[in-house]
């Protein structure tokens, strides 16, 4: 939520330098949010971060593989919730 209002107000601010460096932040999570459904990927990150128990997206979305979980993992420790 920082990293979205920082760059709301960088756009306001037309400080387009730092709208770009929080746009790439941005990136990191967008990068993950393609790898499954909204609610899967947002599900897990939560339940991995020990943010709250959520439990796993409802059927017919199928479970994160492995190399997804890594990337969720990844994104996570980018961000310090890991």
């Amino acid at each position: 939520t920082d990293i979205l209002v920082s760059l709301w107000k960088a756009l306001e601010e037309k400080d387009a330098r730092k709208a770009a460096h929080l746009q790439e932040e941005i990136d990191v999570l967008r990068a993950v949010m393609k790898r499954g459904t909204v609610p899967s990927i947002l599900k897990r990150s939560i339940e991995r971060a020990n943010i709250a128990p959520v439990g796993p997206a409802r059927f017919p979305v199928q479970k994160s593989s492995l190399k997804v979980e890594e990337e969720i993992d990844q994104m996570l420790r980018h961000y310090h919730l890991l």
